[in-house]
Order: structure tokens, then C-alpha cells, then sequence
């Protein structure tokens, strides 16, 4: 007949024994439990993170096909803890947004005890064409950590700045109504209108001027100082008038110049003229028109005379 082993007293006693044994020497197996552990985890500490932009705020025009976008700058600070070996390497992701302007993409920076230290730059382009003056935006920089060798990651203390629109002047001057150059005549003139657009981007004071004519033209602008609000049009009488003189071609030069400072400042504008006098044909028909009614006067007035001489010999 088989047999099976009888637990007795002993095997009890050798088993407690065992146990014993295991629980005594799992901390020295099982990894980062215990104050090895804890010392382990010292060593490892969160970094210090500092960001900081250089300016609390930015100024720019945003002034189109000038300012594309919008450049700003600042500084990141990494310090690692005090305890933590020269191989300890942080890597640290640096992003940066705003309410409405869009941000260039996040920057990827490497920091271990040598390298503590960078500067970040950020490009935010404009969510328009034409940003008004005095518009606020408000953006801000946020940094997030890890450290590799232990997979431990956090987040920086964000910072904040704004970009300020600053005032900038750009006008346009174009001819809207303009009747013929080519007809003008002597004490004859031309009537038209100017279009002067404000396309700066903030209310401004164009002034209007005639830079040059040709002798003996006369240019008459209705106005010549306009108070325009931001993107306005305004329409201006112009007349141009020959007096008198030997008839010259040549050009009429306008010039409309903001009070708002920029890049862009005035407009000019060339008007071609071709004075003509009247011609001879035209003169001879203004003499021959008013010649006619004379002379059948006078043939009326001879013809009553001879009449009543005649009428007076028969009485007589």
C-alpha cells in the first residue's frame, strides 16, 4: 500500500521558518521600497522651471504685406536638483498661445547640469489683414518636463505677456470721375472727383495738395484737409481750368499725405493734360455768327431810308 508524508510538528515549525525568511529579504529584492527608495526618489526631484518673456509687452503696427508676423522673446530656466547625478538629463516642451493670434509650433529644449539656460522665441501672425490700433493680445508660455531615466514628467509655471497694435498711416488717391484731358480749352475747364481712401488702420487727417502743373493750369481742390475714420472714403471735388497762355501739355501731380506714422506715408498722382485753343474754323463761325444779324440791320435800316426819301418827293 502507497504511503503519503504525515505533516507533523516539524514540517510545521520548517514552513513558518520560510516565511519568515521571505518577508525579511523582499525589501532587499523588490526595487524601490523602503529607504533606499526613498533616497532613490530624492535624487529625482522635480526641476525648477522659470520662464519669462523679455517684454510685458510687445508693440507692433501689424502693418500688411510690412509686418508679416510678429516676433517674441523670453528665456527658459531649467535648474535640476542639487542631489541629482551629471548624468541626469531633462527634456523640456515649450508652448505657446494666445486668444486669437496663431502661434508658431511648440519648441522641443534639452537641459541637464552644463546646459541650464536658453532664449525661446515665438513668431504670432495675425488672425486679419487689418488689425485695428490699440487692440490687445494676450499670450502666454507654458512649459511641460519629464526626465527620461525615471519616466517622471510636470508642469512649469506658465508666463504672460501681450502684443499691443500700435498706430500706422497708409492713403490712397485715385481719379473717380474725370472728364477728358484732352479737351481742354482755354478759359474752358474740367470737373471730377478724387477718391481718397484711408486704409491705415486707425482714424487719421489726409491732407490734399497739388505738387505741380503745367503753366497757366489751374487745379481748384474742393477740400484739402479731410478728417477720415478708420478704412473711410471720401470723394473730392477737383476742377482744373487753362487760363489763358500758349497751350503746353504736361501733367498735374496730387499728393495726399497722413498724419499717422508708418511706413507708407502719401500717395502721389499724375493727370495727363492736352491743352488745345480754339481752332480757326471755330473762331471764324463765332464772326460769321454774329457778323449775319449786323449787316441785314443795316441793308433794313438803308432800305427804310430810301423809302421814305421817295415817299417825301411825291408830297413835296
Amino acid at each position: 500500500m502507497e504511503r503519503y508524508p504525515v505533516k507533523g510538528p516539524l514540517t510545521s515549525f520548517a514552513m513558518l521558518v520560510f516565511s519568515i525568511l521571505i518577508l525579511l529579504i523582499s525589501p532587499l529584492i523588490v526595487p524601490g521600497s523602503g529607504e533606499e527608495a526613498e533616497e532613490t526618489r530624492a535624487e529625482y526631484a522635480d526641476p525648477e522651471i522659470t520662464l519669462y518673456f523679455f517684454q510685458e509687452v510687445f508693440y507692433t503696427t501689424a502693418e500688411p504685406d510690412v509686418v508679416l508676423s510678429v516676433e517674441v522673446t523670453g528665456t527658459i530656466i531649467c535648474d535640476l536638483p542639487e542631489m541629482a547625478p551629471d548624468s541626469l538629463n531633462c527634456y523640456v516642451d515649450v508652448f505657446f498661445e494666445s486668444h486669437s493670434w496663431t502661434p508658431s509650433e511648440s519648441i522641443h529644449y534639452f537641459f541637464n547640469s552644463e546646459n541650464r539656460e536658453t532664449q525661446f522665441n515665438c513668431f504670432y501672425t495675425p488672425s486679419r489683414p487689418v488689425v485695428p490700433a490699440g487692440e490687445i493680445i494676450n499670450i502666454s508660455v507654458r512649459a511641460f518636463w519629464n526626465y527620461p531615466a525615471s519616466r517622471q514628467s510636470g508642469e512649469a509655471k506658465p508666463s504672460y505677456s501681450s502684443i499691443e497694435v500700435t498706430s500706422y498711416g497708409r492713403v490712397l488717391l485715385e481719379p473717380y470721375v474725370l472728364d477728358d484731358p484732352s479737351r481742354l480749352v482755354i478759359d474752358e475747364k474740367l470737373e471730377g472727383r478724387l477718391e481718397v481712401k484711408n486704409r491705415g488702420n486707425d482714424d487719421d487727417i489726409i491732407t490734399l495738395e497739388v505738387v505741380s502743373a503745367p503753366p497757366n493750369v489751374e487745379v481748384v481742390l474742393e477740400e484739402e484737409r479731410l478728417v477720415l475714420d478708420f478704412w473711410e472714403v471720401r470723394f473730392v471735388n477737383i476742377t482744373i481750368l487753362q487760363k489763358g497762355g500758349d497751350p503746353q501739355e504736361g501733367e498735374i501731380v496730387l499728393r495726399a499725405s497722413c498724419t499717422k506714422p508708418g511706413s507708407i506715408n502719401s500717395r502721389g498722382m499724375t493727370v495727363g493734360i492736352e491743352s488745345k485753343e480754339k481752332t480757326g474754323e471755330e473762331r471764324s463761325g463765332q464772326i460769321i455768327m454774329i457778323s449775319i444779324p449786323i449787316i441785314g440791320g443795316i441793308i433794313l435800316t438803308a432800305i427804310i431810308v430810301i423809302v421814305m426819301k421817295k415817299f417825301e418827293k411825291k408830297r413835296s
